[in-house]
């Protein structure tokens, strides 16, 4: 937060992964919203490991899970990643259950 108040900018690192992706993969919510206050276009940002939500997701991110809806239109809450899976399908696929559930009552497409 203070490197956001201090001017920081998002830019992604090396694997091409912006903060807020990394912030989602740790499960970091105050993190993801500060970040998506500041910079609201990096939410739907894909890298080659998906979205946000699809790193929130494969890592069973719960808190990130429920941080990123809000921030993220239609399309890019049931963006295609990996595979051509969605976020909603990769927790269903590692056994996320709260995660699965988070997704579903958002506005993720069931099918």
């Amino acid at each position: 937060r203070r490197l956001i108040e201090r001017g920081a900018v998002s830019r992604p690192n090396q694997r091409g992964m912006h903060p807020i992706a990394t912030a989602a993969q740790h499960g970091r919510a105050p993190a993801i919203a500060a970040l998506a206050a500041k910079f609201p276009t990096t939410a739907a940002f894909a890298s080659a490991d998906g979205t946000p939500l699809h790193i929130a997701a494969k890592a069973g991110s719960t808190a990130a899970a429920t941080e990123l809806p809000p921030c993220l239109n239609e399309d890019a809450m049931n963006a295609s990643g990996e595979r051509g899976r969605t976020a909603l399908h990769m927790a269903a696929t590692r056994g996320h259950v709260a995660v699965v559930s988070v997704l579903a009552r958002s506005r993720c497409h069931l099918s």
